[in-house]
């Protein structure tokens, strides 16, 4: 049975129409949640385009015409940043020419089975004009990864230890102070562990350092060992003692890297056990008869 071609598409649609952040946004955003976009077709109507984006999971998705090219100016520079962004994400990229009515339909969030069918069926343009419209990147040190180097840094929440939660809700507004409470916790965690009280600093050494250390973890080597010991105190002395002291100012090292290099610290606390005590021998126990070797 052929549907109609003027029932309604019964896609997604994502940007503002004429919004050039808004529609870059929207890219982003998928990019971001892990979607996997399996082709990306440009709709070009003279020099304002669109795109139809296809997804396993959510299936087509349209993004309003926010782009432009053909002249300076926000839209060319928000066209060119989202195909860099397309590109090293290693989307395939295909570029079709559309009529100027069929935007105005998916900017009115009308698209029809028809358009679809008239899109699917039509000849990508040749040769490949859309590397046209990508402008010299600005960030040539990162190479081809700089478009990724430009997305928003987001907390990734699905991977946080319960414990960091309560912290990492407020980390955007007081990243410093959402660190210095992390750090607090995770000491106060490993102290009750100890059982005993140790000066500010010393709770990483007493319970992790040496072969004589309070806490190990299952089936580790003395090298893996001493190797994640060192990861708690050089956590503390590269990052919570100048936070501390105020010392953090004009350091490279972002707060969400630091803050997951903490939620790392609390994965390994929560998988630390206490190290088996030797066993001291039976002073009553008869002793070991000796070993003879036969003749």
């Amino acid at each position: 049975m052929m549907l109609d071609r003027n029932r309604p598409a019964g896609i997604q649609y994502m940007g503002l129409a004429g919004v050039s952040k808004s529609c870059m946004q929207a890219v982003e955003r998928l990019l971001i949640t892990g979607t996997q976009i399996e082709q990306v077709m440009l709709l070009t109507a003279g020099q304002t385009h669109a795109l139809l984006l296809q997804e396993e999971s959510l299936g087509t998705v349209a993004v309003k015409s926010g782009f432009r090219s053909g002249y300076p100016g926000e839209g060319p520079s928000t066209l060119s940043a989202t195909l860099h962004l397309l590109e090293a994400f290693d989307v395939d990229v295909e570029e079709i020419e559309v009529k100027a009515v069929l935007i105005e339909r998916l900017d009115d969030s009308a698209l029809t089975q028809g358009d679809l069918d008239d899109i699917e069926k039509a000849e990508p343009v040749r040769p490949r004009r859309w590397y046209g419209y990508l402008l010299p990147n600005p960030r040539h040190d990162d190479g081809p990864v700089a478009p990724i180097r430009r997305l928003p840094e987001l907390m990734p929440w699905g991977v946080l230890d319960g414990h960091l939660v309560q912290a990492a809700l407020g980390f955007e507004n007081n990243p410093d102070h959402a660190l210095m409470v992390g750090f607090r916790q995770l000491e106060d965690l490993v102290r009750a562990r100890l059982g005993q009280e140790v000066g500010e600093g010393r709770a990483f050494v007493t319970a992790f350092v040496g072969d004589r250390s309070k806490l190990t973890w299952k089936k580790v080597s003395a090298g893996e060992h001493n190797a994640r010991s060192q990861l708690f105190t050089g956590a503390y002395g590269a990052f919570r003692n100048p936070r501390a002291h105020g010392m953090t100012e004009g350091r490279d090292v972002s707060a969400l890297q630091e803050f997951m290099l903490l939620n790392l610290l609390y994965t390994l606390e929560r998988s630390a056990i206490d190290r088996p005590q030797p066993t001291e021998p039976d002073e009553d126990a008869a002793p070991a008869k000796p070993k003879y070797k036969r003749t």
